[in-house]
């Protein structure tokens, strides 16, 4: 195996390992900022890699997993809201009003990127608050909505959705 092989197979190694710990070590990395995370400075001794070119690699694997989860969401919102359409739940025009309410709650997101963990809880907090709000002030059900999803949101098969009778 020559050296890019293996730089591909680590850090594909590595990406996947990090994604699953990432909700673990992000408290972690938030307060040092400075050091690469022990796992990657790991694999890159371990297997003579640069640690800048395997640290690179593993953030662009979680932004393009992060970005691939969005779509999702973001298909599985629409999705759900033209199922109400075509249901007789919604309106058009109400679900051209939530998606633009959601659009606007993920536009704030980005200003609790360097939150601490329970921030960024309480940040999530507010945000569902203010979705539900919305959809009580227009008279809509927010069962409507989609469950959350992913291992905070109780998706995996974890009973997402089941508090809404889903």
């Amino acid at each position: 195996m020559n050296t890019k092989q293996k730089i591909a197979v680590v850090a594909i190694a590595g990406a996947t390992v990090l994604t699953g710990l990432y909700g673990v070590s992000s408290a972690k990395a938030a307060t040092t900022t400075t050091s690469l995370p022990p796992m990657i400075q790991g694999i890159a001794e371990k297997f003579g890699l640069n640690k800048d070119e395997v640290q690179k690699y593993v953030t662009e694997e979680r932004t393009e997993q992060r970005e691939v989860r969005q779509a999702e969401r973001e298909k599985a919102l629409t999705d759900k809201l033209s199922e109400a359409v075509k249901a007789g739940k919604i309106t058009e025009a109400q679900k051209s009003a939530i998606l633009a309410k959601h659009e606007e709650i993920q536009a704030k997101r980005a200003e609790y990127i360097n939150l601490s963990r329970d921030e960024k809880r309480a940040k999530m907090q507010e945000f569902r608050t203010e979705m539900q709000n919305y959809l009580k002030s227009q008279g809509i059900d927010e069962s409507i909505m989609p469950a959350p999803q992913g291992p905070r949101g109780g998706g995996m098969g974890m009973g997402a959705g089941m508090h809404r009778g889903q």
